[in-house]
């Protein structure tokens, strides 16, 4: 994958990443030419995850230790739900910091898409 094509997809992970990050001072620097994600002033180069598993609160603690000795700094959540605070808890408690996601209906260029599909 070129310089290019990882540009976008960095920008996106890296606007989830600072929208939600509430207990840091996160950047984006250029430094000898290459773009730096810094997080209090730090390199931080992020490690991560998808985490599906938002629902299973009493295992939270488990999950967060076998992630840690994977060496995993950052997880993804593709969304929210009642369970999400302590979910946030428990990633800081881990040091894991969360891109949390907002899910939201997909769009074509006429309009949304239909959430069933006509075959007639």
């Amino acid at each position: 994958m070129s310089k290019k094509q990882r540009h976008p997809i960095f920008l996106i992970l890296l606007t989830a990443f600072l929208c939600f990050h509430a207990h840091a001072q996160t950047t984006v620097e250029k430094r000898a030419g290459e773009w730096a994600l810094l997080v209090d002033g730090k390199p931080y180069g992020l490690k991560g995850a998808t985490f599906g598993y938002g629902d299973d609160v009493d295992n939270y603690s488990r999950y967060f230790q076998d992630l840690n000795s994977l060496g995993v700094n950052t997880i993804r959540l593709w969304g929210t739900n009642q369970h999400t605070p302590q979910l946030l808890d428990a990633a800081h408690a881990h040091g894991i910091k969360v891109m949390v996601g907002i899910w939201m209906r997909h769009t074509t260029a006429r309009g949304w898409i239909p959430t069933t599909v006509s075959t007639t």
